[in-house]
C-alpha cells in the first residue's frame, strides 16, 4: 500500500449523482471491513441524504454511522485539494468531467494520489495528460480514466487476447476487431456529457485515433473509424459503426504504445477497430438502421435545436433506468484476433447488468478497489504512474477481480 496514514482508503467523489448512489451500495455490500471511505460532491445535504436512504437496512446500520459525506465544490480548488490530500484514492463518477472533474484530477497528480473515473471524455483527458502527465509520472499517482464500459471491457478483453496469443499459441496479436452486442440504456449524466461535448466542439477533437497517444510512439497502426456495414462471418452477425468505438479504440490504442515502451507490446503495426453485432446474415436491416440512424445524429447534433430538445426529452442529471432495467441489461464483447503467423482466437468478455449504469458500476468500483487493497501487486510496480488505462495500470489484477464478480472472459482458437 502507498500513504498508508492517509485518513481514508478511497473517497467517492460525485456520490449523490445517479452513477455515483449505485458506487455507495457497492461499496456497502462489496468493500472490505476494514477499507476506510468516505462520501465527497458539491452539495453536503444532498450526500446526507444519500447515505440515509440506505438507513432502512438494519445490516448496514454500523457502516453507515462510520460513512463520512464531505463537501467540495468542484470549482474550489483549495478544497478540492484539501480533499484529495486525506485519501488514496479518489473515484470519480462526477460528469461531466470537463466541467467538473480539471481540478480533482489535477490534485491527484500533484499529490501523488490515485485516481479512477468513467468518463468517456478523451478531448478532456488529453488536455489534462498534456498539463499533468510529467507531473503525476513525478508525484507517483496511478491515474486512470475511462474506467466504467468505457473501455474496460475492450481494454482488458484486447490485452487478455495479447496475452493468449503469446502465451498459448507463441504469437503475437496483430489486429483485433471488437463486436459487441448490448442491451441498456441511458443515464442523465452520460446524455449531459454527450451534450456538452458537442457544445465545445470536443466531439470533433474526439474523431483523432491519436488523440490519447503519447507524444512519442511508432508500431500501432493507427484506423480511422468506420461507418460501414458488413457481415462478419467468424461472429455470425452483421456489423456497424459502435457508439463507443472514438473511446475504446483510442484506449485500446493508447494501451498498445505504453506497452511498447515498456518492452511488453503487442505486435508491430497492431491495430484495433470496434462495431456493433446486430442481425442475423439474413437480415442486415438493424445493421443499416442503426449506422444511418448515427450518421443522422452527428450531423444533427451540431445544431443547438437538436440538443436542446435532447435536453428536454432526455432523463436529468440525476435520473436514469430503473432497477429492474438496469439488472435486465447485458454486455457481450467478441474480440477477433489474428497473429503474425496466422493464427486466430476469439475472446468473449459478457456480463449481465446494464452496460452504462451497473457494469460500469462493477468495473469502476472494482478497479479503485484494485488500487487501495491490491496496489503493491500492480504491474509495474510504483515505478509505472502517470496517465494509465485500464490495463497498463491494473493488468490481471483487475481481470482477477473481474472474474469473481461475476465477469466472463473466454478465449477460443478459430480452426
Amino acid at each position: 500500500m502507498k500513504n498508508t496514514n492517509k485518513k481514508y482508503d478511497v473517497i467517492l467523489y460525485g456520490a449523490s449523482g445517479f452513477t455515483g448512489r449505485q458506487t455507495v451500495a457497492y461499496f456497502l455490500e462489496h468493500a472490505p471491513a476494514n477499507l476506510k471511505w468516505a462520501l465527497a460532491g458539491r452539495n453536503k445535504k444532498k450526500l446526507l441524504e444519500t447515505r440515509d436512504s440506505f438507513a432502512a437496512n438494519p445490516n448496514l446500520s454500523e457502516k453507515l454511522k462510520q460513512l463520512d459525506c464531505l463537501e467540495a465544490e468542484s470549482g474550489n480548488k483549495e478544497a478540492i485539494d484539501s480533499l484529495v490530500s486525506s485519501t488514496r484514492v479518489i473515484l470519480s463518477t462526477a460528469g461531466p468531467f470537463s466541467l467538473y472533474g480539471r481540478n480533482l484530477l489535477a490534485a491527484c497528480a500533484e499529490q501523488g494520489v490515485d485516481y479512477v473515473d468513467i468518463t468517456g471524455e478523451t478531448a478532456f483527458v488529453r488536455d489534462l495528460m498534456d498539463s499533468h502527465g510529467e507531473v503525476a509520472q513525478k508525484s507517483g499517482a496511478k491515474l486512470i480514466p475511462f474506467s466504467g464500459f468505457d473501455s474496460v471491457p475492450t481494454d482488458i478483453a484486447v490485452f487478455s487476447l495479447a496475452n493468449y496469443f503469446k502465451d498459448q499459441l507463441d504469437d503475437s496479436l496483430v489486429s483485433a476487431k471488437g463486436v459487441y452486442s448490448i442491451q441498456g440504456g441511458f443515464n442523465g449524466g452520460t446524455l449531459l456529457s454527450m451534450i456538452t461535448m458537442l457544445e465545445s466542439g470536443d466531439y470533433k477533437r474526439m474523431s483523432d485515433p491519436a488523440i490519447l497517444m503519447p507524444k512519442s510512439y511508432s508500431k500501432v497502426r493507427l484506423v480511422p473509424d468506420s461507418f460501414e456495414v458488413s457481415y462478419e462471418p467468424l461472429v455470425k452477425k452483421w456489423i456497424a459503426p459502435f457508439l463507443m468505438a472514438m473511446i475504446n479504440t483510442r484506449v485500446v490504442n493508447r494501451t498498445a504504445a505504453l506497452l511498447e515502451s515498456y518492452g511488453m507490446g503487442y505486435a508491430p503495426d497492431f491495430s484495433y477497430t470496434e462495431h456493433h453485432g446486430l442481425g442475423s446474415f439474413w437480415n442486415p436491416i438493424p445493421a443499416y438502421a442503426l449506422a444511418n440512424g448515427f450518421k443522422a445524429f452527428q450531423a444533427l447534433g451540431q445544431w443547438g435545436a437538436f440538443r436542446d430538445l435532447l435536453k428536454k426529452l432526455g432523463p436529468g442529471a440525476s435520473e436514469g433506468p430503473s432497477e429492474e432495467a438496469r439488472n435486465s441489461g447485458f454486455y457481450h464483447l467478441e474480440v477477433i484476433g489474428t497473429g503474425a503467423k496466422g493464427n486466430k482466437a476469439i475472446l468473449t468478455f459478457s456480463g449481465k447488468g446494464d452496460p452504462g449504469n451497473q457494469a460500469t458500476v462493477l468495473f469502476a468500483c472494482e478497479s479503485a478497489l484494485a488500487l487501495a487493497i491490491d496496489r503493491d501487486k500492480l504491474p509495474g510496480g510504483n515505478s509505472r504512474s502517470g496517465f494509465l488505462t485500464p490495463a497498463t495500470g491494473l493488468g490481471s489484477v483487475l481481470i482477477e477481480r473481474l472474474k469473481q464478480s461475476g465477469v466472463t472472459i473466454a478465449t477460443d482458437v478459430h480452426r
